[in-house]
């Protein structure tokens, strides 16, 4: 027939399994985890809880390998036997209450569990030996040293950590140094209490890192995702900026022939930009065109405006696909300015290269604004200005009320003319436009 003791042994153990197991699965599942972490603050907590889990797992294994003998030599089996259930349902407990709150920052239990292990550590030497405190049947101190730990992990001040650890120390130095003095073997014990105030020390630095690491990722997911928003709304922005503009002017049903078959061409254009961009399919970039190409490409559709080009100097510049695709919007946006606001009567795009450097000019004679104070709108300052900068090129907007407007573009020459060993011709001066020098000597880039 099976004495309690062996009953007591079977218990533990099976309890230490099922426990290990199935409460281990329930609480992945009810985190939604696949058997990975995620490197989040919610992820770090469930971490700790875990590691937590584990050492209540190993202290159950401990417990049900060691109860059978130390009660067989216990001076008082059935205390010894109560002490030890006292330890299992503590654990259950303390289990149950981590995984219903998900966070080992439960202080209220911290404090709780290292009062029992203040009571556990004092009781269970009285029922053996002092010759068995370095032993398996002085369980009470591996059993103790996971309410140091928790008191590390789970408590918000380094202080508050040690002064738990060092409760746990003084506590197992009070229960087995004089017994230890008298049996002549006084240094176990002292180093063994030490081991609390690591448990707590380590655990709190560990486990203040990694919550700060979270925090930090975040923080860094958050921005991460604010930024992704921002720059999908800046797309939005970019691909309807122009567009509305086109059907403002059609709304006004202006009739002008040729205002009205260029802004005609302009909605058909658009509309397929935006078909193209509604299936989520990209247009494949083009690849390296030359500066004068990319000028005239844009200023087609504006057949409306009384527009010189002057891009002959340009031919000989080839451009990287994405400056060029760039630059080409932000001449289509000036323009669409000019058109909507500038009243002119004469519009000059010159470009231009020396210097393994080109230039692009756009010039109108209207009615101009006061830089001072008129803010820029969306198309000068972000499909213009921030986007050329974006890509390492230099803009310049200047303007005067009643002389016009001159928006200067330039960057660098990455890739190499197709006529290297050709001079450098001299500048062209752009005639015509009134209240303004020639764009030779008002050439700046930056």
């Amino acid at each position: 027939m099976a004495t309690l003791e062996d009953s007591v042994t079977v218990y533990t153990r099976r309890l230490g399994v099922s426990l290990g197991l199935a409460h281990a699965r329930r609480f992945l599942r009810s985190r939604g985890l696949d058997g990975r972490l995620p490197t989040t603050a919610d992820g770090v907590e469930t971490a700790m809880v875990l590691v937590l889990s584990g050492l209540w797992m190993i202290n159950i294994t401990q417990l049900a390998i060691a109860s059978h003998t130390a009660i067989e030599r216990s001076s008082d089996p059935t205390f010894s036997w109560i002490l030890q259930i006292a330890v299992v349902v503590r654990i259950m407990c303390w289990f149950v209450v981590v995984l219903l709150k998900r966070t080992v920052a439960v202080t209220w239990a911290i404090l709780g569990d290292v009062a029992f292990g203040v009571v556990i550590l004092s009781l269970q030497t009285r029922s053996i030996p002092p010759s068995a405190y370095n032993s398996w049947e002085a369980w009470a101190y591996a059993i103790t040293l996971p309410c140091a730990f928790w008191a590390g992990i789970g408590l918000v001040r380094m202080w508050q950590s040690i002064l738990a650890g060092s409760v746990c120390g003084t506590a197992y130095l009070m229960a087995v140094l004089p017994g230890a003095l008298a049996s002549g073997d006084p240094v176990t014990p002292v180093t063994n209490s030490a081991a609390y105030l690591a448990f707590a020390v380590l655990g709190h630095a560990g486990a203040s890192y990694l919550r700060r690491l979270a925090a930090d990722a975040d923080v860094a997911r958050l921005e991460a995702a604010r930024n992704a928003g921002q720059l999908e709304r800046d797309r939005h922005r970019v691909l309807l900026h122009d567009q509305a503009t086109v059907l403002q002017l059609l709304s006004r049903g202006e009739h002008d022939p040729d205002l009205d078959l260029a802004l005609r061409r302009q909605a058909a254009v658009g509309a397929a930009e935006i078909r193209v961009f509604m299936t989520g399919r990209r247009k494949d970039r083009p690849g390296a065109r030359d500066l004068a190409a990319v000028v005239r490409g844009a200023a087609a559709p504006f057949t409306d405006l009384p527009l010189t080009l002057n891009l002959e100097l340009g031919d000989e510049v080839i451009m990287d696909p994405s400056v060029a695709t760039a630059l080409a919007r932000a001449v289509a946006t000036v323009l669409h300015n000019v058109r909507v606001h500038a009243d002119a009567q004469s519009v000059v795009v010159h470009a231009d290269s020396v210097d393994q450097e080109w230039e692009v000019v756009v010039r109108d004679d209207g009615v101009g604004f006061d830089p001072e104070l008129t803010a820029l709108g969306f198309g000068l300052s972000e499909q213009v200005r921030r986007a050329m900068f974006e890509l390492g090129c230099r803009v310049r907007i200047e303007s005067a009320v009643g002389e016009g407007t001159m928006v200067t573009l330039g960057g660098d020459v990455h890739v190499s003319p197709r006529s290297p060993d050709l001079p450098a011709r001299p500048r062209e001066v752009v005639p015509g436009l009134r209240g303004s020098d020639p764009v030779g000597s008002r050439r700046t880039f930056g």
